[in-house]
């Protein structure tokens, strides 16, 4: 680089470093916004599938054979809730591999005998710790089946978790 100059005063490549540094520090702010702009968008989407996984796996309990009275979506039979199990469950919904569900069905109506349920198929922890992990819980309104007179309103909440 030359030395520019006139009457005045002499220019040289000391007076473009100020130029320079403004460049440099708005490029590495760019690059910034944008990995960060890449981990919201990953982690949302993420998220959604976590939710479509927790909302299918809802909507599969809601509709088993293995719950519901007469294949009514989200009319459970008391007889079929009170023999459930963990073993049930996963045979007859497809769960993938290391993904841990469980299942809890409150009965809210004011009858002397209660239809409660809770099945999982873990011991009880939520590992919530690693990258690779997800947890989805939702809750939906369904009604117990006892006999023609009598059906009891309930809850239905599950929850799913690698």
């Amino acid at each position: 680089m030359t030395l520019k100059g006139n009457k005045r005063a002499t220019v040289g490549f000391y007076d473009e470093i100020p130029a320079f540094f403004i460049v440099t520090i708005a490029i590495v702010i760019f690059f910034i916004s944008a990995a960060n702009a890449y981990e919201n968008y990953d982690e949302q989407r993420k998220d959604i599938s976590t939710l479509d996984d927790t909302q299918g796996f809802l909507q599969s309990v809601r509709s088993s054979p293995l719950l519901t009275h007469e294949g009514q979506a989200g009319l459970f039979d008391s007889s079929k809730v009170m023999r459930l199990n963990a073993e049930n469950v996963s045979s007859h919904i497809s769960m993938s591999g290391g993904t841990f569900f469980s299942i809890r069905l409150l009965d809210l109506g004011n009858f002397s005998l209660r239809y409660d349920m809770n099945v999982t198929n873990a011991d009880g922890s939520i590992n919530g710790d690693t990258a690779n992990s997800f947890h989805g819980v939702l809750t939906s309104p369904v009604s117990i089946w006892v006999n023609d007179e009598e059906v009891h309103p309930g809850q239905l909440k599950v929850e799913i978790w690698s």
